[in-house]
């Protein structure tokens, strides 16, 4: 069923990200929870994360690894 639901999960990542450009990791997992209107497992999330990180669409800070940031 997560499965189905990636996209979603994708589209308020990138919203989230859009908005607030570099933002802490665990924060933004807090977030995307918050916004969506079902429940998914955190582990979900840092899947599609890192799904975005290979897109190129986010990236890790160098100076702070704790820190994700929005790629435009």
């Amino acid at each position: 069923m997560e499965a189905d639901r990636s996209h979603n999960v994708d589209a308020a990542l990138m919203r989230i990200m859009k908005k607030e450009r570099t933002l802490a990791h665990n924060a933004l997992l807090a977030q995307v929870a918050d916004v969506l209107k079902f429940r998914v497992s955190p582990a979900f999330i840092k899947q599609r994360i890192g799904t975005l990180f290979t897109k190129e669409c986010l990236e890790r800070d160098e100076e702070d690894p704790g820190l994700d940031r929005y790629q435009a």
